[in-house]
C-alpha cells in the first residue's frame, strides 16, 4: 500500500506541479516551510489571497508560461522577499525567476560557508595549495573565445569564459525575452 500510495503522490505531483493551482500549493507550503525553520512568524496572508495576489501579476504570468511551455527552471517564477528580516507580506514580497532569486540569495549562504571552512585547517592548506598554483599561472596570456558573443580576446583570467561580465548577462536576458517570446 505504501508503495501504492507514494507512486500516487508522485504521479498527481508531476501532473499539477505545473498548474496554476499546484505552482500556488507548492509556493505557499515553501514559503511555510522557511518561516518555520528561520523561526519567523508565518506568511500574513492564506493560500487563497496569495493566488489572488499572483493573478494580479503580470510579470508572474509571463514567466509561468514561459517556464510552463520550455520547462526551463532558470525562468519559473519565483517570490522573493524584498527585506529578509522581515516575514511573507504582501508589501513584502515580489515575482522573480527561480535563477535571479537563488542567486542573491545563495551568494550570502555560499560567503558564510566559505568564511567558516577557510578557518578549518583543511581549509588553510587548500587555499595555501591554490596560492602556489596561483602564483606559478598568474600572468600566463591565454586567448579564449566568449561563449556567448564568439569574439576572441587574450586574457591572464584562469576563469574566463565570457569578455565580460556584461557581456554574459546581456546575453542571458536576451535569451530568456526570446524563450518568452517564443511562448507567447
Amino acid at each position: 500500500m505504501t508503495s501504492n500510495k507514494k507512486e500516487y503522490k508522485t504521479e498527481w505531483a508531476k501532473n499539477n506541479r505545473k498548474t496554476f493551482k499546484g505552482y500556488c500549493r507548492q509556493a505557499y507550503n515553501r514559503q511555510k516551510d522557511a518561516c518555520k525553520t528561520r523561526g519567523m512568524e508565518q506568511p500574513k496572508y492564506t493560500l487563497k489571497e496569495f493566488e489572488y495576489w499572483l493573478r494580479g501579476q503580470d510579470f508572474f504570468w509571463e514567466l509561468f508560461r514561459g517556464w510552463k511551455n520550455i520547462g526551463d527552471r532558470n525562468i519559473q517564477p519565483s517570490v522573493d522577499r524584498l527585506d529578509n528580516k522581515k516575514t511573507y507580506s504582501f508589501d513584502n514580497i515580489q515575482v522573480t525567476t527561480l535563477y535571479d532569486n537563488l542567486y542573491i540569495s545563495g551568494q550570502k549562504a555560499r560567503m558564510a560557508g566559505v568564511n567558516k571552512w577557510q578557518k578549518t585547517l583543511a581549509g588553510r592548506l587548500h587555499l595555501k595549495r591554490l596560492g602556489e598554483i596561483g602564483r606559478r599561472n598568474l600572468h600566463i596570456e591565454r586567448t579564449i573565445v566568449c561563449a556567448e558573443c564568439n569574439k576572441s580576446y587574450i586574457t591572464k583570467s584562469a576563469k574566463a569564459m565570457c569578455c565580460s561580465r556584461l557581456c554574459e548577462q546581456r546575453h542571458r536576458r536576451k535569451r530568456i525575452k526570446s524563450e518568452l517570446n517564443r511562448v507567447t
